[in-house]
Formats: structure tokens, sequence, C-alpha cells
């Protein structure tokens, strides 16, 4: 199993409950899909950059998991189907970069 981490931007307008719904639900896909949820932090509502679906501000969300990779696509589609969820960005984890060196 790899290591990823999922930043998505859910809907302002959700209601703190129906936010918890939403986690809730996005958290149970990723367990019925084989994966292990090793974080789940709210980063709150930020104003974003340009408009989306009519949204000047999202409530941003970072999860980190552990899944096969397989399930991978299978979750993207599942957030663009998703109409509470604006954006949803997966990162693979597992490459470590070389340390930095000063050059003498």
């Amino acid at each position: 199993m790899h290591r990823y981490e999922a930043m998505m931007i859910l809907r302002p307008e959700l209601s703190e409950d129906q936010m918890k719904q939403l986690v809730a639900r996005i958290e149970d896909a990723l367990v019925k899909s084989g994966g292990q949820i090793e974080s789940s932090q709210a980063w709150g509502r930020r104003r974003l950059a340009y408009p989306i679906a009519k949204s000047r501000e999202g409530v941003y969300h970072l999860i980190v998991f552990r899944v096969e990779p397989a399930a991978i696509e299978r979750l993207r589609k599942s957030y663009r189907l998703d109409e509470q969820i604006l954006r949803a960005l997966i990162v693979r984890q597992d490459h470590q970069p070389a340390p930095v060196t000063a050059a003498a």
C-alpha cells in the first residue's frame, strides 16, 4: 500500500453537521476501498483565488491515508461526481526527496 494525501475544497454553504457527514462519507469510501486513514484535518474556510462553481470561498480538508494504487482512480471519480466537493487533489507521498547538502 502507498501513502497518499487528499486535499479537498468543500462547498462553504454546508452546515457543520452536513460537513461532518460529508467527511465521514469520504472517509468511509476510503475504508471500503481497502484504505487506512492516518489523519483527517479540517483547515477551515478560505478565500479561493478564482471562483469555482460560483463560490468565492471554500472549506479545505486534508486526509492522509494508505491504499492500493488501483483504488485511486475510483476515488477520484467519486469525488468528481459529488456536488458538495468543489475540488479534490490526491497526491502520492511515498517518494522521499534526497537531502539537501550545502555546496562547499
